[in-house]
């Protein structure tokens, strides 16, 4: 079985790449605020976002690494 094809990983790339633009883009957006401390609550929602991103990748690779059963 083949592992995760690229248009499915180039997806989930662009997918975190393109979030990751909007959050940066959200932080900056007063930018008389843009050196204020970033709260503890905006982090965790954004580290999960990636974390999630990064599991979806592993068991989509995952399961195209599985045999199929017959």
């Amino acid at each position: 079985m083949m592992a995760i094809s690229r248009a499915n990983f180039s997806r989930q790339a662009a997918y975190v790449a393109s979030r990751s633009a909007s959050w940066a883009g959200d932080c900056l957006l007063i930018p008389d605020r843009a050196n204020d401390a970033l709260s503890s609550d905006a982090v965790r929602r954004y580290t999960n976002m990636l974390r999630e991103t990064a599991d979806t990748i592993d068991q989509m690779d995952s399961e195209a690494a599985t045999p199929e059963s017959p």
